[in-house]
């Protein structure tokens, strides 16, 4: 038997997580989403396990630290932490929105914001199964600037069954002078969850 030390504190996280959506009622919406992540916990493959390792603002999940080294990643961000919206998962809208005023490392802001034109610039958005997708970022200038990850979001959506109301990390580095993203699914948040200050 192992003890709680010896296991990486992500997944006594995803563990205790798991345990309380068990006690929790979801609604009929979060349902799928909850057997998503109790069929991950469940495999036996360390990969697809892995996807439980959500990291936290501060710290990246361990699949990410992975591929930014294999890839020669520099500079990871983690950038914002959002509720999707009705729009962001619209395919008529097709694209990510990213306010500048919710976006977490402002470094983030003055090194992409500043001087982007009209094309934008392309980029790369990973996930936790380790898929990749081609996007193009852009900047919107509106009451204030607004970040929108475009040009290929639509499939993004649609390969990862992204829904109003998911939670989503988005995180962001470098990798031969490319820029990345890589988005993170969070588990459902609970009522308990709402609660806590």
């Amino acid at each position: 038997m192992t003890s709680k030390e010896e296991v990486p504190e992500d997944i006594v996280e995803g563990a205790e997580l798991l345990m309380v959506l068990n006690s929790s009622k979801p609604t009929a919406k979060e349902c799928k989403k909850i057997q998503l992540w109790k069929n991950i916990a469940k495999t036996k493959d360390p990969n697809v396990g892995r996807c439980l390792d959500v990291g936290t603002k501060s710290m990246m999940p361990y699949w990410l630290d992975k591929f930014i080294r294999v890839h020669n990643g520099v500079g990871p961000k983690m950038i914002i932490e959002k509720s999707l919206t009705a729009t962001d998962v619209n395919s008529n809208n097709g694209r990510l929105s990213v306010p500048s005023s919710q976006i977490v490392d402002k470094d983030f802001v003055t090194e992409h914001f500043n001087g982007l034109g009209g094309e934008g610039v392309d980029a790369t958005i990973v996930d936790c199964n380790l898929c990749t997708w081609e996007v193009n970022m852009r900047i919107w200038d509106m009451s204030r600037p607004m970040c929108n990850l475009v040009k290929g979001w639509n499939q993004v959506v649609k390969d990862i069954d992204l829904q109003e109301k998911d939670n989503i990390r988005l995180w962001s580095f470098h990798s031969s002078d490319k820029l990345f993203f890589a988005l993170i699914l969070l588990p459902p948040s609970t009522e308990s969850d709402k609660s806590e200050p």
